[in-house]
């Protein structure tokens, strides 16, 4: 069964057809992609995953001349 296509801007279809073409891929596709992509960027688990790969993989350490700025600054600021 054929699924009702709802239509785009012209601008939006033309930006569609367009990475379409310079990726070899199918409009149907591209759209599938962009949704799948849009969703994960909007899951905040999803987020937060992606943001423990990447500490898990850097030295996320504080440098110790930056923790003793830090402190100094903090010790001479008025709460």
């Amino acid at each position: 069964m054929k699924q009702p296509s709802s239509p785009l801007p012209r601008a939006l279809e033309a930006k569609v057809m367009q990475v379409a073409r310079r990726l070899g891929k199918p409009r149907r596709v591209v759209l599938k992609d962009a949704i799948e992509e849009y969703a994960a960027r909007h899951d905040p688990e999803a987020v937060m995953e992606a943001m423990n790969r990447v500490a898990a993989v850097l030295d996320t350490r504080l440098d110790t001349g930056l923790a003793a700025a830090s402190r100094k600054v903090l010790e001479r600021t008025e709460w």
